[in-house]
């Protein structure tokens, strides 16, 4: 024990190189409670469900927590394993883990007490069990610990003697080994059905566990092949097959969805690059498979809000080719809004999918009539946007993607000189807020202010130097005026945050190449109605 304290306080240097701890994050026993409380106003019974402690989370946790690196973390457990339980399982399932433990206990005691002579392997075995009973209430758990709590518990019992009855002490209750004999023909009979019975559950079982194991290896190769290659196809095959040995998965159907997502998109610009071909067989196949793995994946998982933002954009991707798409986006954006009142995510996707409407019908406008009516239209659906984002704002003031498009929509408006002048005066008053001077930096830009953009988005890397769309775009302004070595410099700083983000490792190529910034990517950042970068936050 005194080693193991002196290399837990001072690790040598050659055992940190050797073993890096894992980064482990929970919530605090106050947020726990608060969130047990609220899951069990809702659903008292059963909880949320064994393993849904995200969902619980998500729905319940405070607004607050927008204000933190870890706003996009769903954490998948409590405090510890036994404050995890009452929103998970309830008060039913609470009552089982206490009754579990006080039995545990009286175990314990009753077989120290009753050992014959000294026991050493009673106490030793006692003694790790309640250690692991005791980690439950100050740790999350994981299945080692849960494991060897129940092998030791197993060990006690079977080692456990108590005198034979009306030998020793008196006790309504013993440990002890009993039978049961059952001599009548009838009984055999019926004892032989319950072990057949019995040993084709356990069989049913061990399948389904067994079928649930593959079905887990099958996606975690698919979100390899998605995630590393960005390969749709094969992680499609795996999703699939992953969802058809355990069609009860909903993260195996969300998948499925994700993958066609992107392959969509991807359809969507080859047919843009190439408009003589033919792809609409395979846009059509590959938006019916999608949809419907996202409707399954909201069937199967009624609380989590994932699947419809999933489903939202996949409608919003097809806007400007599917009458009603936009309906159906902000309908399913709606419900994840519902679903998880906090996240200021589903509400900036809304206004995202209104800006796409309002683009579609400024595309359509062909008479003077319709020109008319579609730019009525168009300023309704603008106005419904910045209300969205408005809402999105007032959950995560900083949220970068929401000034980014803020700013799109007073450009949208034509309006580009009084949206700067406003959104200078609102700098003014609060000249610590960062999404605000991002918002005013990107306006200048667009208005080719770029002495005053490089002041604004320098001004958010001094209030947060992690800010890595304020760097995206102060590396383009510098590398505008020839500062190849400064605007090197942001970019590697970008991608040391965001080292999977593929735009970013074309730029320093570009760079290095002596070739212009954005040579090759499209459509330009300016245009887009989303930021450059996805700020690098941790997940789930």
């Amino acid at each position: 024990v005194a080693i193991a304290i002196f290399f837990a306080a001072k690790p040598p240097s050659f055992f940190s190189r050797m073993v890096v701890a894992p980064l482990e994050l929970s919530p605090t026993l106050a947020s726990t409670l608060a969130i047990d409380a609220k899951a069990l106003r809702e659903r008292p019974i059963l909880g949320m469900g064994p393993a849904n402690f995200h969902i619980a989370f998500t729905r319940f946790r405070d607004a607050a927590l927008n204000t933190t690196p870890f706003w996009q973390v769903r954490f998948p457990h409590g405090f510890s394993f036994f404050s995890t339980i009452p929103a998970t399982i309830g008060i039913f399932g609470t009552a089982a883990f206490l009754a579990l433990v006080a039995v545990a206990l009286v175990m314990f005691g009753r077989g120290i007490i009753t050992a014959p002579g000294s026991d050493p392997y009673r106490w030793a075995i006692a003694a790790a069990a309640a250690f692991f009973l005791f980690e439950w209430f100050l740790y999350a758990g994981n299945f080692a610990a849960s494991f060897l709590l129940f092998l030791c518990l197993g060990m006690f019992g079977a080692i456990v003697r108590e005198p034979p009855a009306g030998e020793g002490r008196p006790s309504w209750w013993r440990v002890a080994r009993r039978a049961v004999l059952v001599e009548a023909p009838a009984l055999n009979f019926v004892m032989s059905l319950v072990t057949v019975f019995a040993a084709a559950l356990g069989f049913t079982a061990l399948w389904i566990i067994g079928s649930a194991y593959v079905a887990e290896r099958h996606f975690q190769r698919g979100a390899e092949a998605l995630e590393r290659f960005g390969n749709t196809d094969t992680a499609g095959v795996f999703f699939r097959k992953a969802a058809a040995l355990y069609p009860q998965g909903s993260a195996y159907h969300l998948g499925q969805a994700q993958a066609s997502f992107i392959a969509v998109g991807r359809i969507i610009g080859e047919a843009a690059a190439h408009p003589t071909s033919d792809f609409s067989e395979r846009f059509r196949n590959e938006l019916s498979a999608g949809l419907a793995a996202a409707n399954a994946a909201a069937r199967l998982a009624p609380f989590d809000p994932q699947p419809r933002l999933v489903l939202g954009q996949l409608y919003e991707s097809v806007i400007p080719f599917l009458a009603g798409a936009d309906r159906a986006a902000l309908e399913a954006y709606a419900e994840a809004g519902r679903l998880d009142s906090v996240d200021p995510l589903a509400r900036f996707a809304a206004a995202r999918a209104l800006v796409s409407a309002a683009d579609a019908a400024s595309a359509q406008a062909q008479s003077g009539e319709d020109k008319a009516r579609l730019a009525e239209a168009m300023g309704q659906l603008l106005a419904k946007a910045r209300t969205e984002l408005e809402a999105a704002l007032g959950l995560k003031s900083d949220l970068a993607q929401a000034h980014f498009l803020l700013a799109q929509i007073h450009i949208r408006e034509g309006n580009t000189a009084e949206a700067i002048r406003r959104t200078a005066a609102t700098a003014a008053l609060a000249p610590s807020d960062i999404g605000v001077a991002f918002q005013l930096g990107f306006l200048y830009y667009r208005n080719e202010e770029f002495a005053a953009a490089e002041r604004e988005f320098a001004r958010a890397v001094v209030l947060n130097e992690n800010y890595s769309n304020a760097r995206y775009f102060l590396g383009l302004i510098r590398a505008h005026r020839g500062d190849r070595a400064g605007a090197l410099g942001e970019f590697e700083k970008i991608l040391a945050l965001n080292p999977d983000n593929g735009e970013v490792k074309r730029i320093i190529t570009n760079l290095t190449s002596g070739r212009r910034a954005l040579d090759g990517i499209t459509p330009p950042p300016e245009t887009r109605r989303e930021a450059p970068v996805r700020e690098n936050a941790p997940r789930r």
